[in-house]
């Protein structure tokens, strides 16, 4: 899809702090250290003012991660698959 203005514009709209709409035509797809195989976008972050990180993306066959997601104490992770199947291993 064509982006609706012009070149590298989009509908997105970031206003730190407040809030954050990125709409799929202006989503980014984001080189993340450690995955494999993985298209991520960064929806939110410290760096927009949320006080977490999000991604959305997709995972192809054999997709994976090559360290652990997230090892830090107090660190909450939660991952909702919309489409497909595939194994998650978990550590505690």
């Amino acid at each position: 899809m064509p982006y609706p203005k012009g070149f590298l514009e989009s509908r997105a709209v970031i206003k730190p702090g407040i809030f954050t709409i990125i709409p799929p035509e202006g989503r980014v797809i984001n080189s993340i250290p450690g995955f494999e195989g993985c298209k991520l976008t960064i929806i939110a972050s410290p760096k927009h003012g949320a006080s977490f990180v999000q991604y959305v993306g997709s995972v192809e066959a054999g997709g994976k991660t090559l360290v652990p997601f997230v090892e830090a104490p107090g660190v909450e992770t939660f991952l909702f698959v919309m489409d497909g199947d595939g194994e998650l291993q978990v550590r505690v």
